[in-house]
């Protein structure tokens, strides 16, 4: 969910591709968010997009108050992207 909220209609590829999981396993969760109508399938050509069907502020509130622990793992994440970003920067400026 959180990918597709950040991903402007990703792909089943793309999902694959930033989680790192499996094909099967994506598109396990697709079918499951499919059918409880949380994401839409958009035809785009030969390929499928997945954009959510509620305000994801919605979606995250959700995932916020079930799975608190989930943003401090997140943040953590983004914080050594970030820190690893700047430190390769740094590195190609030298």
């Amino acid at each position: 969910m959180l990918f597709i909220i950040t991903r402007q209609n990703p792909t089943q590829t793309d999902l694959i591709k930033l989680t790192g999981i499996t094909a099967s396993s994506v598109n396990w969760h697709i079918r499951r968010l499919l059918e409880l109508n949380l994401i839409h399938e958009i035809r785009s050509g030969k390929y499928k997009r997945y954009k959510l069907a509620a305000d994801p502020n919605i979606i995250i509130e959700i995932i916020r108050n079930y799975r608190p622990g989930i943003w401090d793992r997140w943040n953590e994440r983004l914080t050594e992207v970030m820190l690893f970003l700047s430190v390769e920067h740094s590195n190609d400026t030298r």
